[in-house]
């Protein structure tokens, strides 16, 4: 049975569909949907000392136990050269 020349034009834009959506997924592969801009400095500071024990249980749930001990390290030592207290 021959193909029409409708069924062979929708056969070669399914193909050229096909093929977009492919380039388009290779594309964005690993790519984060939108751009995160890094969290200030006061703003972990203001998230350290005001995050209540749920607050931290989450964070080290979400991000494990040594990012967290980074984070509240890092904002330990900022606050000591910053003269604002909090030494360990």
């Amino acid at each position: 049975m021959k193909t029409g020349l409708y069924d062979r034009a929708m056969d070669i834009l399914h193909e050229r569909i096909y093929k977009a959506e492919n380039l388009v997924h290779n594309q964005q592969k690993n790519v984060k949907p939108f751009r995160s801009e890094p969290v200030s400095l006061d703003e972990q500071i203001y998230f350290v000392d005001n995050a209540s024990e749920r607050d931290m249980f989450n964070a080290i749930q979400k991000y494990g136990a040594d990012r967290v001990n980074e984070l509240i390290y890092k904002v330990t030592m900022a606050k000591q050269k910053r003269g604002i207290g909090g030494g360990m």
